[in-house]
């Protein structure tokens, strides 16, 4: 299998896990929202936001090789749907306010119960979220040291997926990032996840490498 394919496959995996968790919610079947009902589930919104992600992977992968058709569309919308979700929960865990992003998509609109715990993600997970939108926006701009940016941040993104999961594994609440206020326990699946995108962004690195290599041949 090749880079390429691989990076695909990696983006499917993501986009289903999402879709998951959605399915999850939405018929209410509590083992596709939490691995184990004593672990915290992934929250609605950030069950959107891997399908976000998963086709910013995917269209980085297409973009990178030349197929810019499609991509060049929809780059920018998946980026900003993960962005303006994101930095509406920052700007409420930093201000201290309900925005009801949560409530608004989940319980008004798809009339789901989402629980009476905090909706908000963990805050490493609107950071990882962050990079990976990040990632799809300069992706257009064509950046002659993007290669460097895929990995590191790929790098970044998976590191913190494995701490969360180390959290779980050893029972290390400080690991999944369970800081009281300052943040919401990151969910194990979206741990791992998170793993999964590391990876695929860090093999957009050999991706660009080869598709460079062949369009110049």
């Amino acid at each position: 299998m090749s880079y390429r394919h691989f990076v695909n496959a990696l983006s499917f995996i993501v986009i289903a896990s999402g879709l998951l968790v959605m399915v999850g919610w939405i018929f209410n079947i509590p083992t596709l929202k939490s691995v184990s009902s004593a672990w915290v589930p992934m929250r609605f919104i950030t069950a959107i936001c891997f399908v976000m992600s998963g086709l910013i992977l995917f269209y980085i992968n297409k973009f990178i090789c030349g197929e810019t058709e499609i991509a060049t569309a929809v780059l920018p919308v998946a980026s900003m749907i993960v962005l303006i979700f994101m930095f509406t929960f920052l700007a409420s865990q930093i201000f201290d306010i309900s925005t009801g992003v949560e409530e608004l998509v989940a319980k008004d609109i798809l009339g789901l119960d989402t629980g009476t715990t905090s909706n908000q993600p963990s805050l490493i997970a609107v950071f990882n979220f962050v990079v990976i939108a990040f990632m799809g926006l300069i992706t257009l701009l064509k950046l002659k040291y993007f290669k460097n940016l895929t990995s590191t941040s790929g790098a970044l993104v998976a590191a913190l997926g494995a701490l969360g999961v180390a959290g779980y594994i050893f029972n290390i609440p400080f690991l999944y990032f369970n800081w009281g206020k300052l943040s919401m326990p990151i969910a194990f699946n979206t741990s791992v996840a998170f793993i999964l995108a590391g990876v695929a962004l860090i093999l957009l690195r050999k991706v660009e490498i080869n598709c460079s290599n062949t369009s110049a041949q």
